[in-house]
């Protein structure tokens, strides 16, 4: 064999043995740049959430005032305090969860990857979980929802428009927002106890939040019909705008899942390109 072959062959070599390498490098920074381009909106998104729950938390006022809430006499302000310490903890698990992602990629650190990984797949246990639970105890949530509702109604419901119970405020902004009339049907008010039905010498057959127009409920209330007062439940109203929005939330979800199982493929994958690399290099 001349000179010229071996040169030729050596060459051939070190060709195949770059392009392999590049190949290789390549596929592996198109994982890392992946793996961190998806992962800074999400650190992004969990750090606005966490901002707007800390301004929520420490300055209730003006937040009530910037989203006019404070015009709404029926609001239980407790409610949006409660919801910003959520809103602050679930941020920042986000905001985290994100920056562990770049982190993990542009350090390809065998450590960071396998804990993103891990975390993604707890992620993805929890989602699934709370998915079955919520199937299993549906019927169990209705029937414990139903009686406590139903409770309520017979011990605490006022029927006036102008109540200061909770419960009453409450139950007839969702009356008047639902279009619904009771949770089963506007029988569940014949055992409140708590409703005085005649008033200005009118005895009322339904409370005047079962109305289409409560400025014009004295024949309503009087004499409901289906031309001037909500003849549907509320709990039929729950179920109908439930099943409305629930090809959405589906779709959200199986949309979450399918980023999480790939972001767990690209990690899992970097992690194996890692670990192959290190052993080619031993031989």
């Amino acid at each position: 064999m001349n000179s010229n072959t071996l040169y030729y062959l050596d060459s051939v070599c070190w060709s195949s043995y770059s392009i392999m390498t590049l190949e290789e490098g390549g596929r592996r920074t198109c994982i890392k740049v992946t793996i961190i381009l998806v992962n800074i909106p999400v650190a992004l998104f969990g750090l606005v959430a966490a901002g707007l729950g800390i301004w929520i938390a420490m300055d209730d006022p003006s937040f009530m005032h910037f989203t006019h809430l404070d015009e709404i006499e029926l609001f239980d302000t407790s409610y949006v305090k409660t919801g910003s310490y959520i809103i602050v903890a679930g941020g920042f698990g986000v905001a985290l969860f994100g920056i562990l992602g770049i982190v993990a990629a542009a350090t390809e650190s065998m450590i960071l990857l396998a804990a993103y990984t891990m975390l993604i797949a707890l992620a993805m246990a929890v989602e699934v979980a709370a998915t079955v639970l919520g199937v299993v105890f549906k019927h169990t949530v209705e029937n414990t929802m139903e009686k406590a509702i139903g409770r309520s109604i017979r011990e605490e419901f006022e029927g006036v428009a102008d109540s200061e119970n909770a419960f009453t405020i409450h139950f007839n902004a969702v009356q008047q927002k639902l279009e619904c009339c009771g949770f089963n049907n506007s029988a569940d008010f014949s055992k409140a106890t708590k409703w005085n039905t005649t008033v200005d010498n009118v005895i009322q057959q339904i409370p005047p939040a079962c109305c289409k127009n409560m400025t014009l409920s004295d024949q309503c209330v009087a004499n409901p019909t289906p031309v001037n007062s909500y003849t549907m439940g509320c709990k039929e109203a729950l179920a109908d705008l439930f099943e409305r929005y629930f090809s959405v939330i589906i779709g959200v979800a199986a949309t979450l899942v399918f980023c999480q199982l790939v972001m767990m493929i690209l990690s899992f994958l970097m992690m194996c390109t890692k670990v192959e690399n290190s052993y080619n290099f031993k031989e």
